[in-house]
């Protein structure tokens, strides 16, 4: 167990963040905001935007770390939960500072994913159909791409060579933990979705800087509180 809180503390609708920057501008638009979580780190506010009741949760970095945190937030009443967070594009149409969904992810063998199916299946990692409908929809507006990505909290493994068989395999992005967010969907059942602003370009070498990183999140923010 990583949270201390209770029943009704943690609200139907939950964003789960890793990044320190992003977690703090979102907390400071929360209102009427509550601390329910500290255990271990994993900081966990719940408050207002908009009238819409949302929870907060530092999901901590790599799959492992989010999976602990989904798990204990839909255990305590999280219906959907929306991964905000960041990639690298590997596909050198995606540019840095459009956004992408991934309908699904892949991931290398072994280590959660073996131990939390304990048999020798393929689950389909895919995002909830009617979620990216309607984030697709209120992204209509912004460049956008529904993408299939892949998970790795390996920096080692980002080599000319791998992204070379990647993209050969029609995967358009990396990302360190939605394909965790996608096997407990699964798993438990509830509806989950990452979205997320493409910081870079592995293959161009385009990237955004600090203000643009921020001004992109901003947006995506709002469309994200409109999709839920």
């Amino acid at each position: 167990m990583v949270f201390k809180s209770k029943k009704g503390d943690i609200a139907g609708n939950a964003l789960v963040v890793a990044n320190v920057d992003r977690f703090n501008m979102v907390k400071n638009k929360l209102s009427d905001i509550k601390l329910v979580n500290d255990f271990m780190g994993y900081y966990t506010y719940t408050g207002f935007y908009e009238n819409k009741r949302l929870t907060l949760s530092w999901s901590g970095i790599g799959n492992t770390s989010l999976a602990l945190d989904t798990l204990e937030l839909y255990k305590l009443g999280a219906k959907n939960i929306i991964r905000f967070g960041s990639t690298a594009s590997i596909n050198k149409n995606i540019k840095p500072g459009s956004y992408v969904m991934p309908i699904s992810y892949s991931h290398n063998n072994g280590g959660l994913f073996n131990e939390e199916i304990k048999d020798n299946l393929s689950i389909s990692l895919s995002a909830d159909y009617d979620l990216l409908k309607k984030f697709d929809l209120n992204l209509k507006d912004y460049e956008h791409y529904i993408t299939d990505a892949f998970t790795t909290d390996s920096q080692k493994v980002r080599t000319n060579e791998f992204i070379d068989k990647l993209n050969k395999l029609g995967i358009d992005n990396l990302d360190m933990e939605g394909s965790a967010l996608y096997l407990n969907s699964k798993l438990y059942n509830f509806k989950a979705l990452s979205v997320l602003t493409v910081y870079s370009n592995l293959i161009t070498g385009e990237s955004l800087s600090l203000e643009e990183i921020r001004e992109k999140e901003e947006i995506l923010f709002k469309i994200i509180v409109d999709s839920i």
